[in-house]
């Protein structure tokens, strides 16, 4: 007993002295820590600010106090990548100069900072063996990328920007069922990296978190029957959770908050426009900016109460606006818009989640571009180009092999050039184009192309609809009369479009049934009939279908085995000269991809090319021409420049025929041989990559 009241005792005594010596502490001090634990431990950045500046306006003798307080204001507005930090860093060595430790800090400071005031932009040049490293966020720290790669299966990676070294934080190879890893993010103390896991890059059902060193942990996992996939985009400021996108098996998509912690997602809002909202969490925890509108149609940025409550439109514009990013301090939000015709960089003010001021145009010249995200350290943003041309080469046609060097079509348009095809003659060259400027512009609508091959002017056919998906391609009708092309109408019908070349017309006609996944077809010897491949998820009928277009009739000619995966697709379809086989490329959600032939007379089909894909016969059927399935076309192009592959219907060796000598920074995707066998046609791409770190973001005039 006496031992209990001891204790008691010397507890009591203990938080006495414990709350005297905090009663005695000068208020000066009190603040002090009070401002550099919300610095510091909080991580509010505006509201320590607040409270360096009243010790110096409540404490101006307290010198040694007032002098760090002027330099941790100058450290806050540097993490909040606010130019006034460089005043602040200014004002500790006219006001302090008694203090030299800080005086000295504040000119270290001030040099780096006026070192990068002269360029406003910066380029971070990524060494050419990243090759299909795709950049998804910019460290905390500001020294490290996170993002996914290609290489050799989907998984995420880490790239130092001191070091020029990549990470692997996943290592899931291209063996089937294998599990991929996608859509990383940084957690916001930059220790760890959480990202979407699954079967397949489309429909991710877990969340894991990685430290850098590869200790793992699992977030979340979707046990709902209904839920079909769960993408994070970016994790809370306080740590609690990770805001991002969930997709139901009716294919709505909503912004959700996913746990660190177990239990199910929490749906905020449900979007129109799917996968192009693109959410992110403001700096205070309070509020989410997204990009949302009618699906193919104008988007409108969007604010949300973290609470679901509170639907705010920012900037209201008839024009398209999208990927909405929030400044470090949470006073802007950017956006790209094409208000003003091209796309650019555009800001508006905002408090309390609403506009507080008018939008102003920061940066023009953004066509192609993709905002990362935006920390202390900058605002990153990636640029991809593409440049299409379309080439002819002289080849052998038994072996395949080129018997020249290829040309360049003679055709004035260049850089947007895709998909050639050579009429039954083999007289003409048909294909899709476009111009720089159009798709700089962000104008969709194409143009079909027919060019004399030997010589002569082209002509040219707009295409009737303001969509546009390359990877359709287009086929000639077996006669020569006109050619067909698979898109969709302007109000949302998938159709095939017909062009009768002889008076310019387009014939319109949508398929016979509702389709979730866009078909690819080539004709029957008739011309009256056609094949396509119908897609989509495992519970769906897909395969090959042939459609009599004068009677309407369907008739089933291939499906997959019941091992398929959940996402199957059928593109690239190619009948063989003699109408009697069809090969095509079929996508695998489950990584068994690559070129099938189909026997039309037997029923038979096999795997003739696992790995590739765009198959062209030759003309006596005994070979095939294809381009590579698997490489992203600026991996390969920045590893081996352009190449094809010569294979045997029947499946066996494959022979790979390079062309980097020709073409050392392309790629080729699209090939089709002439009836004659004599020449090929091909198209290639070029990619072009920056990736910039802007500094000074928001205009003097408007912070």
């Amino acid at each position: 007993m006496k031992r209990k009241t001891i204790i008691v005792l010397a507890a009591s005594l203990a938080l006495v002295c414990l709350v005297s010596g905090f009663q005695n502490t000068p208020d000066h001090k009190v603040l002090f820590e009070k401002a550099k634990f919300a610095m510091e431990t909080k991580g509010d950045l505006p509201g320590a600010i607040k409270l360096f500046q009243e010790i110096i306006a409540k404490y101006p003798q307290e010198k040694e106090y007032a002098a760090k307080a002027q330099f941790y204001i100058g450290e806050c507005y540097e993490k909040l990548g606010d130019s006034e930090a460089i005043k602040a860093y200014e004002l500790v060595l006219t006001k302090y100069a008694d203090q030299p430790e800080l005086v000295a800090a504040a000119r270290l400071r001030l040099a780096a900072l006026q070192r990068e005031a002269p360029s406003e932009v910066s380029l971070l040049s990524l060494a050419p063996e990243l090759g299909s490293f795709i950049v998804m966020a910019l460290s905390p720290d500001g020294t490290k990328i996170v993002g996914m790669d290609g290489s050799k299966g989907a998984n995420v990676v880490v790239f130092d920007l001191s070091t020029k070294r990549l990470t692997a934080i996943t290592e899931f190879g291209r063996e089937k069922n294998a599990q991929t890893a996608v859509y990383p993010v940084w957690a916001p103390d930059g220790k760890e990296v959480a990202y979407a896991q699954g079967q397949g890059i489309y429909y991710p059902k877990e969340v894991w978190a990685s430290t850098l060193d590869g200790k793992k942990r699992l977030l979340c996992r979707l046990e709902d029957k209904d839920a079909m996939a769960i993408v994070p985009h970016e994790w809370l400021p306080d740590g609690s959770a990770l805001l991002g996108l969930s997709v139901a098996k009716d294919y709505n998509i909503g912004i959700g908050l996913i746990p660190v912690s177990g239990g199910p997602v929490k749906t905020l809002h449900g979007l129109q426009s799917g996968n192009t909202a693109s959410p992110r969490t403001s700096p205070d925890g309070r509020f989410i900016v997204f990009a949302d509108g009618p699906r193919n149609g104008v988007r409108e940025i969007y604010t949300l109460r973290m609470d679901g409550a509170s639907l705010e439109p920012i900037a209201a514009h008839p024009a398209d606006d999208k990927d909405p990013r929030w400044s470090p301090d949470g006073r802007h939000i950017v956006f790209l818009s094409r208000r003003h015709g091209n796309w650019a960089l555009w800001g508006i003010a905002v408090k309390d989640g609403k506009a507080a001021g008018q939008p102003f145009m920061i940066k023009d010249g953004m066509e192609n571009v993709r905002p990362v995200n935006w920390n202390s350290h900058g605002f990153l943003y990636a640029k991809n180009t593409a440049i299409w041309d379309i080439y002819i080469m002289p080849v052998n046609p038994e072996t395949g092999d080129p018997t020249g060097k290829p040309s360049l079509i003679s055709y004035a348009a260049t850089g947007q050039n895709q998909g050639p095809a050579w009429s039954p003659d083999g007289t003409h060259l048909g294909f899709l184009s476009s111009s720089q400027e159009a798709v700089s512009l962000g104008m969709t609508q194409r143009k079909v192309v027919i060019l004399p091959t030997e010589g002569g002017k082209a002509d040219e056919f707009l295409i009737p609809t303001n969509f546009f998906l390359f990877s359709n391609g287009i086929r000639w009708f077996p006669d020569g009369s006109g050619l067909s092309y698979v898109s969709q109408t302007n109000d949302y019908k998938i159709s095939l479009f017909r062009l009768l070349r002889a008076t310019g017309e387009w014939k319109i006609d949508p398929f016979p049934k509702e389709l979730k996944w866009w078909p690819q077809i080539d004709w029957d010897k008739d011309g009256k009939s056609y094949f396509y491949g119908k897609g989509g998820p495992k519970e769906e009928t897909r395969g090959i279908i042939r459609h009599d277009m004068e009677t309407g009739e369907e008739r089933s000619l291939f499906q997959p085995e019941r091992t398929a995966g959940d996402v199957l697709a059928f593109s690239q379809l190619k009948i063989s000269p003699n109408y009697d086989r069809l090969a095509f490329t079929q996508t695998d959600s489950a990584k068994i991809s690559g070129i099938v032939v189909l026997d039309l007379n037997t029923g038979k089909s096999w795997p003739a090319a696992p790995g590739l894909g765009g198959p062209t016969w030759s003309p006596d059927q005994k070979i095939m021409i294809a381009s590579q399935l698997d490489s992203a076309p600026a991996d390969s192009a920045a590893k081996e420049g352009a190449f094809y592959f010569v294979i045997k219907p029947e499946g066996g060796s494959q022979k790979k025929i390079s062309l980097a000598e020709s073409l050392p920074q392309s790629s080729i995707v699209t090939i089709d041989w002439s009836r004659d066998g004599k020449r090929i046609a091909f198209d290639t791409v070029t990619i072009l990559n920056e990736l910039n770190l802007m500094k000074n973001v928001i205009p003097k005039g408007h912070k």
